[in-house]
């Protein structure tokens, strides 16, 4: 069976209210050839899929309703529709497994937060093009009397005239087009590893720490897939800046090992921590 699988998603930015959901994805059953790892890999491209926005450029309303408008077609259709396998009904996954319709609706709402101008994305070397569904002839483009229109826009600007343009240029054919973004998961992910904010931690002395004791073993360091790793020396356990962090350990190390009694301790001795 064929489905349509979602990796990430990248929307480009009109305005504060207009956007164009550009989604990488791509069928499961396609593949092409991996320049990075020289493998074969399943189909993705980071593109417009015209069904969620048929004039292309949309905004969050409208994005909203046509997701509504797939639920209420399924539920009239399949008599045992569940929101809760939406996606086995809409023959999608998201990153390689089935969601619910609330999870669904998240992901491409979400996409509006992180949209980025054409300008914006320029920025990290992908191109913002225009570009006319393949698979039309010369004698195609001949009998209509039009050529193939598609282009890379430079700006905002550009890229709204330009859809503008091609609407007025294809109107009363057959031809389409859509738009996509010159890049790929690598790309993406490179963008967003360059844009994190690393927090720069600075040292705090304090005159006291809050560690755990164990009852009949020691204080606790660590734990791991083996057990807990315990110091019989107070200094030896795992230190805690403040009462409330300690006692959030306690709690969770109760719930995981019931058998075992743990006490929060406050030790009186001088020591430093990476805040």
């Amino acid at each position: 069976m064929s489905y349509q699988i979602y990796y990430d998603r990248q929307f480009i930015k009109i305005n504060d209210k207009e956007f164009i959901p550009i989604t990488l994805d791509g069928a499961n059953n396609c593949t092409e050839f991996d320049y990075f790892t020289g493998r074969e890999k399943r189909e993705r491209n980071l593109r417009l899929n015209r069904y969620f926005a048929k004039d292309i450029i949309t905004t969050q309303k409208e994005l909203e309703q046509v997701i509504e408008d797939m639920r209420k077609r399924y539920q009239n259709n399949y008599e045992n529709y569940s929101d809760d396998r939406f996606c086995s009904f809409a023959s999608t996954q998201l990153n390689g497994r089935g969601v619910s319709y609330n999870a669904f609706k998240s992901y491409y709402i979400g996409g509006i937060k992180t949209a980025k101008t054409v300008e914006e994305l320029k920025k990290y070397y992908m191109n913002v093009n225009i570009y006319v569904y393949g698979g039309y002839s010369n004698e195609y483009y001949e009998k209509y009397n039009k050529t193939d229109m598609s282009m890379t826009v430079e700006t905002t600007e550009e890229l709204i005239k330009s859809i503008d343009k091609l609407k007025e240029y294809y109107k009363n054919t057959p031809i389409t087009f859509s738009v996509a973004i010159d890049g790929n998961e690598n790309s993406l992910k490179l963008m967003r590893q360059s844009e994190r904010v690393v927090k720069e931690k600075k040292r705090v002395e304090t005159d006291h720490f809050f560690t755990v004791s164990m009852a009949g073993f020691g204080y606790v360091s660590k734990c791991t897939r083996r057990g807990i790793k315990y110091s019989p020396y107070s200094t030896g356990g795992k230190k805690y800046r403040t009462e409330k962090e300690v006692l959030k350990r306690v709690k969770h190390l109760k719930k995981r090992y019931s058998q075992r009694e743990f006490t929060p301790v406050k030790v009186d001795e001088p020591t430093t921590f990476l805040v």
